[in-house]
Protein backbone atom coordinates (compact mmCIF):
# COMPACT_ATOMS: atom_id res chain seq x y z
CA UNK A 1 0.00 0.00 0.00
CA UNK A 2 2.85 2.44 0.80
CA UNK A 3 4.16 2.25 -2.75
CA UNK A 4 0.72 3.03 -4.15
CA UNK A 5 0.41 6.11 -1.90
CA UNK A 6 3.95 7.16 -2.80
CA UNK A 7 3.30 6.75 -6.52
CA UNK A 8 -0.07 8.49 -6.36
CA UNK A 9 1.32 11.50 -4.49
CA UNK A 10 4.46 11.71 -6.62
CA UNK A 11 2.56 11.50 -9.88
CA UNK A 12 0.00 14.09 -8.76
CA UNK A 13 2.63 16.55 -7.52
CA UNK A 14 4.77 16.18 -10.64
CA UNK A 15 1.72 16.60 -12.89
CA UNK A 16 0.66 19.78 -11.05
CA UNK A 17 4.08 21.16 -10.16
CA UNK A 18 3.29 24.53 -11.73
CA UNK A 19 -0.25 24.72 -10.32
CA UNK A 20 0.07 25.97 -6.75
CA UNK A 21 -3.71 25.82 -6.28
CA UNK A 22 -3.74 22.06 -6.97
CA UNK A 23 -0.86 21.52 -4.53
CA UNK A 24 -2.70 23.58 -1.89
CA UNK A 25 -5.86 21.52 -2.44
CA UNK A 26 -3.85 18.32 -2.00
CA UNK A 27 -2.37 19.51 1.29
CA UNK A 28 -5.82 20.59 2.48
CA UNK A 29 -7.16 17.13 1.58
CA UNK A 30 -4.37 15.41 3.57
CA UNK A 31 -4.95 17.69 6.57
CA UNK A 32 -8.71 17.04 6.47
CA UNK A 33 -8.09 13.30 6.30
CA UNK A 34 -6.15 13.38 9.56
CA UNK A 35 -8.61 15.73 11.25
CA UNK A 36 -11.51 13.47 10.26
CA UNK A 37 -9.86 10.46 11.91
CA UNK A 38 -11.20 11.70 15.23
CA UNK A 39 -9.88 11.62 18.76
CA UNK A 40 -9.19 7.86 18.78
CA UNK A 41 -6.24 8.47 16.47
CA UNK A 42 -4.78 11.53 18.20
CA UNK A 43 -1.43 9.76 18.74
CA UNK A 44 -1.12 8.91 15.04
CA UNK A 45 -1.97 12.50 14.04
CA UNK A 46 0.61 13.89 16.46
CA UNK A 47 3.34 11.46 15.36
CA UNK A 48 2.63 12.21 11.68
CA UNK A 49 2.74 15.97 12.28
CA UNK A 50 6.06 15.70 14.15
CA UNK A 51 7.60 13.44 11.50
CA UNK A 52 6.35 15.70 8.71
CA UNK A 53 7.82 18.79 10.41
CA UNK A 54 11.13 17.01 10.91
CA UNK A 55 11.22 15.84 7.30
CA UNK A 56 10.28 19.14 5.70
CA UNK A 57 12.25 21.50 7.93
CA UNK A 58 15.04 23.29 6.07
CA UNK A 59 17.56 25.58 7.69
CA UNK A 60 17.38 29.09 6.24
CA UNK A 61 20.29 31.23 5.12
CA UNK A 62 19.46 33.72 7.88
CA UNK A 63 19.60 30.98 10.53
CA UNK A 64 22.96 29.78 9.23
CA UNK A 65 24.33 33.34 9.14
CA UNK A 66 23.28 33.85 12.76
CA UNK A 67 24.73 30.49 13.79
CA UNK A 68 28.01 31.16 11.95
CA UNK A 69 28.41 34.48 13.77
CA UNK A 70 28.29 32.57 17.07
CA UNK A 71 30.73 29.77 16.24
CA UNK A 72 33.37 29.29 18.92
CA UNK A 73 36.72 27.56 19.08
CA UNK A 74 37.46 24.83 21.59
CA UNK A 75 39.11 27.38 23.90
CA UNK A 76 35.83 29.33 24.00
CA UNK A 77 36.88 32.32 21.91
CA UNK A 78 34.43 33.47 19.29
CA UNK A 79 35.50 32.47 15.81
CA UNK A 80 32.50 33.86 13.98
CA UNK A 81 32.50 34.10 10.21
CA UNK A 82 35.95 33.57 8.71
CA UNK A 83 34.87 33.46 5.04
CA UNK A 84 31.95 35.34 3.51
CA UNK A 85 29.67 33.86 0.84
CA UNK A 86 31.56 35.44 -2.07
CA UNK A 87 34.91 34.08 -0.86
CA UNK A 88 33.44 30.59 -0.61
CA UNK A 89 31.89 30.89 -4.09
CA UNK A 90 35.42 31.56 -5.39
CA UNK A 91 36.82 28.62 -3.40
CA UNK A 92 34.14 26.34 -4.87
CA UNK A 93 35.14 27.31 -8.42
CA UNK A 94 38.90 27.47 -7.86
CA UNK A 95 39.22 24.15 -6.01
CA UNK A 96 36.57 22.14 -7.92
CA UNK A 97 34.57 21.56 -4.75
CA UNK A 98 31.31 20.70 -6.51
CA UNK A 99 33.09 18.03 -8.55
CA UNK A 100 34.56 16.50 -5.38
CA UNK A 101 31.03 16.12 -4.00
CA UNK A 102 29.94 14.45 -7.23
CA UNK A 103 32.88 12.01 -7.02
CA UNK A 104 31.86 11.15 -3.45
CA UNK A 105 28.19 10.82 -4.50
CA UNK A 106 27.19 13.51 -2.00
CA UNK A 107 24.58 16.21 -2.41
CA UNK A 108 26.20 19.62 -2.85
CA UNK A 109 24.70 22.81 -1.45
CA UNK A 110 26.80 26.00 -1.66
CA UNK A 111 25.12 27.44 1.44
CA UNK A 112 25.86 24.33 3.51
CA UNK A 113 29.43 24.30 2.21
CA UNK A 114 29.85 27.96 3.25
CA UNK A 115 28.63 27.11 6.73
CA UNK A 116 30.74 23.95 6.91
CA UNK A 117 33.87 25.92 6.02
CA UNK A 118 33.25 28.37 8.85
CA UNK A 119 32.25 25.51 11.17
CA UNK A 120 35.44 23.52 10.57
CA UNK A 121 37.52 26.69 10.91
CA UNK A 122 36.03 27.22 14.37
CA UNK A 123 36.05 23.56 15.37
CA UNK A 124 39.43 22.52 13.98
CA UNK A 125 41.32 25.82 14.08
CA UNK A 126 45.05 25.34 13.73
CA UNK A 127 47.64 27.91 12.66
CA UNK A 128 49.33 25.25 10.51
CA UNK A 129 46.17 24.25 8.63
CA UNK A 130 45.90 25.54 5.06
CA UNK A 131 42.81 26.56 3.11
CA UNK A 132 42.98 23.21 1.33
CA UNK A 133 42.94 21.50 4.73
CA UNK A 134 39.77 23.35 5.72
CA UNK A 135 38.17 22.51 2.36
CA UNK A 136 38.87 18.80 2.89
CA UNK A 137 37.49 18.96 6.44
CA UNK A 138 34.32 20.71 5.26
CA UNK A 139 33.81 18.11 2.54
CA UNK A 140 34.42 15.33 5.09
CA UNK A 141 31.81 16.83 7.43
CA UNK A 142 29.18 17.21 4.74
CA UNK A 143 29.79 13.77 3.22
CA UNK A 144 30.12 11.94 6.53
CA UNK A 145 27.98 8.80 6.30
CA UNK A 146 28.12 8.29 10.09
CA UNK A 147 26.60 11.63 11.10
CA UNK A 148 24.05 13.59 9.10
CA UNK A 149 25.24 17.20 8.80
CA UNK A 150 21.62 18.27 8.18
CA UNK A 151 20.86 17.22 11.76
CA UNK A 152 23.86 19.19 13.04
CA UNK A 153 22.61 22.26 11.16
CA UNK A 154 19.10 21.84 12.56
CA UNK A 155 20.47 21.50 16.11
CA UNK A 156 22.70 24.53 15.73
CA UNK A 157 19.91 26.65 14.27
CA UNK A 158 17.61 25.74 17.19
CA UNK A 159 20.12 27.27 19.60
CA UNK A 160 20.48 30.69 17.97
Amino acid sequence: MTKRINETLSNYIIKHLDDQEKIKELTTFIEAFFVDLGDDFEDIKEIFAEELNEYTYEVTEEELDEAAKKLVRKDGTISGIKWDHEEIENVIKQYGVKEKFTELKCRFCPLYFWFAMNYVYATHYNTNRTLTGYIELAIDELCNKNVCFDHILKDISKHI
